[in-house]
């Protein structure tokens, strides 16, 4: 299944590339050129030389509220199986099914137990997808044979995809969403890589510059545009090489504190936030996990 997956992107980025450099020699050359700085760059090696940053490259990043990050902790630390929980274990916790919406998706991920899997988006430099939470957890490392797609799976939901299959009989319904999402898959390992170049190169549009390491991290995960990490099994904070938070969030409790001593008095919902986000990081410090706050997506001297 992997070498098939691999070979499948390999070809859609050959196809990609054949269509693209129709613009001529030098700007071929660019493409080709940074196509080469979307590689480096997801592994974590330097754009000048051949040195390797083993901290950096790509990693799967679920972005979590700040809530919530004090109870992840505690069971990460009490050794609990499920430290980190998707929807269905939240569903069976409270006692209640999942939404047919999320049933819909799931069942029709390629992974080997739909229940077991737990949502990511690839990322560089960034703080994940700020419409699920304020902490970005960072992994690791992912396993080679990780399923991920080039999309949000919901777009299978949503025109003008979810037409193609929904008009068919029912009883071919689900075949049909299996074999898009499959359509959209490749693997950690065998995949990402091409994957990522078409979206980047899509996103940034053929230019003779070469991208920079901001330019191609901004891209790669793009507010609620990403590539979806399809990981099988839970996590704990272990696992996590550090968290993230955004320099304007940062910026926000500082403003909110230096308001408390000095006037005016802030809103009350900035003070809530502050103190979620100060519990969260007091809980991630005594787990042993470092918090970041992120200014930019590109390189920076210390």
């Amino acid at each position: 299944m992997g070498g098939s997956l691999r070979t499948s992107w390999h070809i859609r980025l050959r196809d990609w590339l054949r269509d693209w450099l129709a613009g001529g020699p030098l700007l071929a050359a660019y493409t080709h050129a940074n196509r080469d700085s979307i590689a480096r760059a997801l592994s974590g090696q330097d754009p000048f030389g051949s040195r390797r940053d083993e901290a950096a490259g790509a990693r799967m990043v679920v972005s979590l509220s700040s809530a919530h990050v004090p109870a992840f902790c505690r069971a990460s630390a009490a050794g609990e199986p499920r430290p980190y929980l998707n929807c269905h274990d939240l569903a069976l916790s409270q006692g209640r099914p999942a939404s047919e919406a999320r049933l819909r998706v799931d069942q029709a991920l390629p992974v080997a137990d739909w229940r077991e899997t737990y949502f990511g988006a690839v990322e560089l430099n960034g703080c994940g997808i700020r419409y699920y939470g304020d902490v970005c957890l960072v992994l690791r490392q992912v396993p080679e044979d990780t399923v991920v797609l080039d999309r949000n799976s919901f777009e299978l939901l949503r025109a003008p995809i979810a037409p193609g299959w929904s008009e068919r009989p029912a009883a071919d319904q689900a075949r049909a969403c299996r074999d898009i999402l499959r359509g959209w898959s490749g693997r950690w390992g065998s995949g990402l890589a091409e994957m990522a170049a078409i979206k980047v190169q899509r996103a940034l549009g053929p230019r003779d510059r070469r991208w920079t390491i901001g330019q191609v991290s901004q891209a790669l995960c793009d507010d609620e545009d990403y590539l979806e990490v399809l990981r099988q099994g839970s996590f704990g904070a272990g696992d996590l090489q550090e968290a993230r938070i955004t320099a304007e969030d940062a910026a926000h409790d500082a403003l909110a504190g230096n308001r408390l001593l000095r006037g005016p008095v802030p809103r009350i919902e900035a003070l809530v936030w502050r103190q979620r986000r100060s519990r969260a990081e007091r809980a991630l410090r005594e787990a042993g996990v470092p918090l970041h706050v992120v200014t930019g997506p590109g390189r920076a001297r210390g």
